[in-house]
């Protein structure tokens, strides 16, 4: 009767370890398809307004739009997909098929040892590297802590008894790296699609065929203030004022998409020395200065455009501009003053700034320009008077278009 017993709380303990590893799987898997789906969405628009995006610490654009949002060239949450549906088939195989279950469970043992190292990486990044942390991706790595724990729980009551054999783990690891590839697989596939989808929807109804047909055909006049004493005050440029080509790109200080595109146009600039010119204007993506944004995203965003401003009256605006893309990931309402002293600005200066309401007003008068020139997303890119409609490994071949290069 007690052997009957402690068999049949052996079977239930085992019953409950495979229910609780397969439901954790699932819900892995659930987050893991929210963080490819919003890494896609993202990547297109540059930013989005996603509920994960609480603030400049915790951000899921910002850490879409790293440089460590993707290994191999897959974004992690492609991965995830791939090794949840892993360990949700190696735990069904494990359940259904008890005569290859050691296999099983020791390639399963291989997978959550993967995952934990996985995730202390990545946090580590997150921490060290990218000073931002994305919501989605902390309950991804609490599924795997769990994981982990649920395995350990199970090893130690014995309700799983794991002979961690090289021939168990190759036949688990196989199984594993099947189901790994046939997601990868299928994850190329759609991509293509949706890929498609997108840039078809963005041409004219005639096929593209040239670059200058990643231009919009409607060219618009964007004016552009050179005297610090027109209006609001100049609006703040690189490159020669002659060049033939001008590129006007609509920006947000708290945009990890827009960092990374200040990076690129500088490496444009000296490629294209004296042919390129790039006016700066301002599209935070922050409801207390722009009414298009209905609730907060970059709620630092206002702040900082200001700030740079008030910078660029003393002629360091540039210098401020680099300063804060650099140090995007720790941005706060406080630290605006320190980037400010920090580039040169005195205490005096940066009160003045802050009595100066017309710097506020430059920036919205930015805002509104966008705004009649239909920008949704940040950065907008304008070559000279057309909207840039494609992704960025066009825009030199664009440039080079329109210099006759091509």
């Amino acid at each position: 009767m007690t052997t009957d017993t402690s068999s049949l709380q052996d079977t239930t303990r085992l019953r409950l370890w495979h229910g609780l590893s397969a439901g954790l799987a699932l819900v892995g898997a659930a987050f893991s398809l929210y963080a490819a789906i919003h890494h896609r969405k993202v990547v297109r628009l540059g930013a989005t307004d996603a509920l994960c995006n609480l603030n400049a610490k915790f951000s899921c654009d910002a850490i879409a739009l790293s440089d460590y949002a993707n290994f191999l060239a897959v974004p992690w949450g492609v991965w995830g997909i791939a090794f949840y549906t892993a360990v949700l088939l190696l735990t069904c195989l494990s359940f259904f098929n008890p005569k290859n279950r050691q296999e099983h469970l020791a390639g399963h043992a291989v997978l959550m040892g993967a995952g934990l190292l996985t995730s202390l990486a990545l946090i580590y990044i997150a921490v060290y590297w990218v000073a931002a942390f994305c919501i989605v991706c902390l309950v991804v790595h609490l599924v795997n802590f769990s994981q982990v724990a649920l395995c350990f729980w199970a090893w130690k009551s014995r309700t799983i008894n794991t002979r961690f054999t090289i021939k168990g783990a190759f036949s688990g690891i196989t199984t594993s790296v099947l189901a790994v590839a046939a997601v990868l697989i299928a994850n190329n596939i759609i991509g293509e699609k949706i890929t498609h989808h997108a840039v078809r929807d963005k041409q004219p109804p005639q096929q593209l065929e040239t670059t200058a047909q990643l231009l919009s055909s409607e060219s618009v006049k964007i004016p552009i203030a050179l005297s610090p004493y027109s209006g609001g005050g100049e609006d703040y440029r690189r490159g020669a004022d002659n060049a033939p080509v001008t590129l006007v790109v609509f920006s947000d200080f708290q945009c990890p998409s827009c960092r990374q595109l200040a990076k690129y146009l500088d490496t444009l600039l000296e490629r294209f020395d004296g042919k390129l010119r790039v006016v700066f204007r301002n599209y935070p993506l922050d409801h207390k200065c722009n009414s298009a944004v209905t609730r907060p995203m970059h709620i630092y965003a206002c702040q900082c455009a200001v700030m740079a401003r008030c910078a660029g009256r003393y002629g360091l605006f540039w210098r401020f501009h680099d300063h804060a893309f650099r140090n995007q990931g720790s941005m706060s309402s406080g630290v605006m003053r320190v980037w400010a002293k920090a580039i040169g600005l005195s205490d005096e200066q940066i009160s003045s700034c802050a009595r100066d309401e017309t710097i506020l007003e430059k920036v919205k008068s930015d805002i509104a320009l966008g705004d009649r020139l239909f920008i949704d997303a940040t950065p907008t890119i304008f070559v000279n008077g057309r909207k840039f409609e494609a992704g960025w490994d066009s825009l030199e071949l664009t440039i080079r278009q329109e210099l006759g290069q091509m």
